[in-house]
């Protein structure tokens, strides 16, 4: 029985050497034929590519270097093996079994290799992942207070237009208002004709003749009494204004009184009296009674809303 040889530390060194010849299962970060800068510029690539925003973000790039790193470094350490298998014997059915153990030994670094770099490709899919979810989360907070500001100014505008409007037409009313007041205050004075109140004026004229006096009414009292029971004006008429003319001084058929009976002898003369409508009607209805067709003096029907007033004219030379 031949006796196990224990492997010396010169043996141990050299298969040591060996095993790194070509860095293939070397889990040193550089080796022979690499140089650290070309990782340098691959770390850097993926930094810049990821944008890690974190400490252990920034962990998942650098570990996804190193597992394309090393991952480089299983293929090309197969690609040198099976070229050193060709070059000493171009079929691979003239190889020993040590040359297909030695290919399946890279292999399984390489697969162990790409599973590497699948789960670090896998970590740093999630932190873009969860990057952009954090853009987009943020993307939606701005636009939500981006809408929101926008509602709030559209909200404020409105009001303002709003507040704007109901001022304009407020003033437009109150406008309105002035003018429907102006007019009216207009047509009531126009209605007054210069009286206090809606006044109508009845001229009399009282002529003689040989066969006695002649009284003529403008406008006649069928005229004002219907003016009077109108109910159709703006402003309903309160007074009448007589005003009587005796151009050939007071006939005996109007000495009312001694001071109407004292201007019989003056060539003219002009007397006005101020009546209610209430009062009018009542001369008017007696008037229509009386044959003779002149006015009645109305004494017995004054109140104390009625006036009276005399003028005189002196004839002319």
């Amino acid at each position: 029985m031949q006796s196990e040889t224990l492997p010396t530390n010169e043996s141990k060194s050299n298969s040591s050497d060996n095993a790194t010849t070509h860095g293939g299962t070397s889990q040193k970060l550089i080796v022979a034929g690499e140089r650290k800068e070309d990782f340098t510029n691959l770390f850097t690539g993926l930094l810049a590519e990821y944008s890690p925003e974190t400490p252990s973000a920034r962990l998942l790039v650098e570990d996804f270097a190193h597992a394309q790193w090393f991952l480089w470094r299983r293929i090309r350490a197969q690609n040198s093996t099976e070229h050193a298998l060709y070059e000493a014997e171009p079929d691979p059915a003239l190889w020993p079994d040590a040359s297909f153990h030695r290919l399946t030994n890279i292999q399984r670094y390489r697969t162990t290799a790409e599973r590497a770099f699948e789960r670090a490709l896998h970590n740093l899919d999630h932190l873009q992942y969860a990057q952009l979810a954090q853009v987009n989360r943020h993307l939606r907070q701005q636009n939500f207070e981006t809408r929101l500001t926008l509602d709030r100014e559209r909200v404020a505008l409105q009001k303002e237009r709003h507040e704007l409007a109901v001022a304009r037409d407020t003033r437009q009313a109150e406008a309105a208002e002035a003018r429907a007041a102006e007019k009216e205050r207009a047509d009531y004075i126009e209605a007054c004709q210069n009286f206090d109140v809606p006044t109508i004026t009845q001229n009399i004229c009282v002529l003689q003749s040989p066969h006695g006096a002649v009284t003529e009414f403008d406008p006649p009292n069928k005229v004002i009494r219907a003016d009077l029971l109108c109910d159709q004006y703006q402003f309903p008429l309160e007074c009448v204004r007589r005003e009587y003319t005796f151009p050939d001084g007071v006939p005996e058929e109007y000495w009312w009184d001694e001071k109407f009976e004292s201007h019989a002898r003056l060539p003219r003369c002009t007397v006005t009296q101020t009546l209610t409508r209430d009062t009018w009607l009542k001369m008017a209805d007696q008037e229509k009674q009386n044959n003779d067709g002149h006015a009645v003096s109305g004494y017995e029907f004054f109140n104390e809303e009625d006036e009276e007033d005399d003028e005189e004219d002196e004839a002319q030379d």
